[in-house]
């Protein structure tokens, strides 16, 4: 980096060197932040793990978390007999499914094998053991 080059700093510097799912001034034992973490946790347990995971990866594991919270609550705030906004519930579940399939994509099949590890699985099928 260059010595002009700007640095970057969280907008609250309580927020350095936090974990993703933990910001200054969210108390992470209500309900809803322990909800989230779960939906966190089976989103990253399905791609792997949160370290086989790109910055990039989870922050679109964190935000499609959120939308399915969020859809969520406007779910069961509807089921109580509350008035919710139809258009921002479809809103909603619809980002988060469209969220859903694209982490879908990026996930790879449980149980298959893939690179190296799918050809030498093949050769040692078709041709026996390599010799090393």
């Amino acid at each position: 980096m260059s010595a002009d080059a700007p640095t970057i700093r969280p907008a609250n510097q309580a927020d350095a060197g936090a974990k993703p799912s933990v910001r200054s001034g969210v108390d992470g034992r209500t309900v809803a932040a322990r909800r989230f973490n779960a939906i966190q946790a089976e989103l990253t347990a399905d791609l792997g793990s949160n370290a086989a995971l790109s910055a990039a990866e989870r922050m679109t594991v964190a935000n499609t978390a959120s939308l399915i919270l969020e859809s969520e609550n406007l779910q069961r705030r509807q089921q109580r007999g509350q008035a919710i906004d139809a258009d921002v519930l479809v809103r909603v579940t619809n980002a988060a499914a469209r969220a859903l399939t694209a982490l879908k994509a990026k996930r790879s099949p449980k149980g298959l094998l893939t690179g190296r590890e799918a050809l030498d699985s093949y050769l040692k099928t078709k041709h026996g053991d390599p010799v090393a």
